[in-house]
């Protein structure tokens, strides 16, 4: 489950992203994958969209 909303900031913009997961529902992706590396991927995934805003390269 995933939602997303983006909101006006002092002239830029803030990207908030909520989601939810459980192994179970990812099924065959999650095999042999545990709950900290996922978290740890999708952290990674929030860092990556960061960094591309502050530097205009989602653009």
């Amino acid at each position: 489950i995933a939602d997303f909303e983006i909101t006006e900031n002092d002239g830029g913009t803030t990207l908030t992203i909520h989601y939810s997961y459980t192994l179970n529902r990812l099924g065959r992706v999650a095999k042999g994958t545990t709950a900290k590396q996922l978290r740890k991927g999708i952290g990674g995934m929030a860092d990556d969209l960061v960094r591309a805003s502050e530097t205009g390269a989602a653009q």
